[in-house]
């Protein structure tokens, strides 16, 4: 990925990366927001207990919206939606999206 993430971005996907990696090459259903691999992932991690998964963000249990990064045309909507739908696969998508990401500190 060419374009500079805020640490935050980076983390979120390095920790989603790691938690696929460790699902192996099991497979997940896209279609299933409550309950995709990311679903999985945010209830796994503890950032939400039942989250609805979008192809560009998740609502958590309150309504609030949590915006991939790149939004509309976010990197981790595509990495969850295209090719192969096993963990391993994904964690090869998720990983190669921070391979060489520029880091910016945000304040």
């Amino acid at each position: 990925m060419s374009a500079h993430l805020p640490l935050a971005d980076i983390t979120f996907i390095a920790e989603f990366a790691a938690f696929a990696r460790a699902k192996g090459g099991g497979a997940y259903r896209y279609s299933d927001f409550t309950n995709c691999a990311c679903a999985q992932f945010l209830k796994a991690s503890g950032r939400c207990a039942k989250p609805l998964v979008y192809a560009h963000h998740w609502e958590d249990e309150a309504g609030g919206e949590h915006w991939f990064p790149g939004g509309f045309a976010s990197p981790i909507g595509i990495a969850i939606s295209d090719g192969d739908h096993t963990f391993s696969a994904l964690a090869d998508r998720l990983e190669a999206l921070i391979t060489d990401a520029p880091v910016v500190r945000q304040a």
